[in-house]
């Protein structure tokens, strides 16, 4: 039997095929600004994209 953190997982392993959108409009919110992606797994700072 899975545990919770192994659903968990499952889950936000299986969301974007089921709402490609959805962790990314859950991320957006806590951004600071447009120029960081989430989508792509990168944030940018005063001398370079992290």
């Amino acid at each position: 039997q899975p545990t919770f953190d192994e659903y968990i997982i499952l889950l936000l392993a299986l969301a974007p095929h089921v709402q490609p959108g959805l962790l990314d409009a859950t991320v957006k919110p806590f951004l600071k600004d447009s120029q960081n992606f989430p989508e792509i797994g990168g944030t940018r700072d005063n001398e370079n994209r992290v």
